[in-house]
């Protein structure tokens, strides 16, 4: 290359290189220019736990009660002795006729006070619940022999709902019925008494005190009975005296004024 060329070349070079060095400050001036507002990133919210139900605690079971324990000291006449049992049941082996009762321990359940207000009524003491069981321990005596009143009765049906196997249940069930039934009986004598149709021993005004009509002697069986029935002057209108009799019948008439009775008793059956 001749010397002519090469400095043309060189200042070719020169030129553009000259051309560059101008051109950087504009980019730099770009770069200067306000940017963009960078956008934020909005947080992921984190999910809120769920609460857990709290549990309901198991409540702790009442302990059962522990039933009334007694001990029975029973008399027997035919031994004469007495023993000492801890359960009821232990004494049916004898014939006791009575055996007293003492609580040692437990308490009155719901089936005791049920057999207490049955024989005694609702105001019964738990005391008396001593009588009920020393009834559960006898196999003989009141009531299985024999019951005479309403409230035996009443205390004996108490007693076997207490000990409903007792080896004479049926016969004391029987007892209470039979009770029971002559309870009733009574209480209609007594009705009959309070509207003059029920006499017994004494003399007694027809139409304010006795009842005209039929009236029947009580009893299958009449012994040592007088009966007179007068008029409004005290003169006998009929009369007889029964030295021994099945059951029989007499007529006071609507006109007597006195009917008098000895010894016997009569209930008035119809006009």
């Amino acid at each position: 290359m001749n010397k002519l060329a090469s400095i043309a070349l060189l200042s070719a070079l020169l030129l553009v290189t000259g051309c560059g060095a101008d051109a950087a400050p504009s980019a730099e001036s770009t770069s200067s220019s306000p940017s963009a507002t960078p956008t934020t990133k909005k947080a992921t919210p984190k999910p809120t736990p769920t609460r857990s139900a709290t549990p309901t605690p198991t409540p702790t079971p009442s302990p059962t009660p522990e039933a009334a324990q007694f001990k029975y000291s029973c008399y027997s006449e035919a031994e004469s002795s007495i023993e000492t049992y801890y359960t009821f049941q232990a004494a049916w082996d004898v014939a006791y006729d009575n055996c007293e009762v003492n609580q040692t321990g437990g308490e009155v359940l719901d089936n005791d006070r049920k057999a207490l207000e049955v024989a005694y009524g609702p105001d019964a003491e738990e005391d008396s619940l001593k009588y009920l069981y020393g009834i559960c321990a006898s196999t003989v005596g009141i009531p299985v022999d024999d019951i005479v009143s309403t409230g035996q009765a009443d205390e004996a049906a108490g007693a076997i709902l207490l000990c409903p196997e007792h080896p004479k249940v049926a016969q004391i069930q029987a007892n209470i019925e039979k009770a029971r039934a002559a309870g009733r009986e009574q209480e209609a004598i007594e009705a009959d008494r309070a509207t003059g149709k029920f006499v017994t021993s004494g003399s007694y005004l027809i139409g304010s005190e006795a009842q005209p009509g039929t009236w029947q002697s009580q009893g299958p069986k009449v012994e040592d009975c007088y009966w007179e029935v007068s008029d409004a002057s005290g003169n006998i209108l009929a009369n007889n005296f029964i030295s021994v009799a099945p059951q029989f019948t007499i007529v006071v008439p609507a006109d007597a004024a006195g009917f008098t009775v000895e010894g016997c008793a009569f209930r008035w059956i119809g006009g």
